[in-house]
């Protein structure tokens, strides 16, 4: 079975709620039979909102040190609770390639398979920031 890294702490909450949420998702008879999750949750990423309108630091280096340390410690593929943050999946493939999985445009295949015609995700605090925003279909 495959080992899932989960990039972590952005907030803290949400992380949890997603390694929760994966859990309740998978039926399994015995505990044994769930995957393996090495979770990183580092609530000191700089903030995503503030890097993307450039009052803050990058947090790409960050985050692609977390991604990185997953993969050095077992993981198989990545995933991040944070939309905002995937606007770091350059950083992150550099250091892990293939292994992200993009949480907006799986979002977006799914919507598109369930009816949607055009979605959507808005990402950050300002969901009208159209920079900030990413059409996928």
């Amino acid at each position: 079975m495959r080992v899932l890294g989960v990039i972590g702490g952005m907030g803290p909450a949400a992380t949890f709620d997603f390694c929760s949420r994966l859990t309740a998702a998978r039926p399994v008879r015995r505990d044994q039979d769930h995957p393996r999750i090495l979770v990183d949750c580092d609530p000191s990423v700089p903030d995503r909102n503030a890097a993307a309108s450039n009052a803050g630091p990058d947090p790409g280096p960050h985050i692609a040190r977390m991604a990185s340390g997953l993969v050095q410690r077992g993981a198989d593929i990545l995933a991040m609770p944070c939309n905002a943050a995937h606007a770091c999946r350059p950083e992150i493939e550099r250091v892990a390639p293939g292994r992200l999985i993009d949480r907006i445009e799986a979002s977006a295949l799914e919507a598109t398979a369930n009816g949607a015609d055009c979605p959507t995700v808005c990402c950050g605090a300002d969901s009208d920031d159209a920079a900030r925003s990413r059409s996928l279909i």
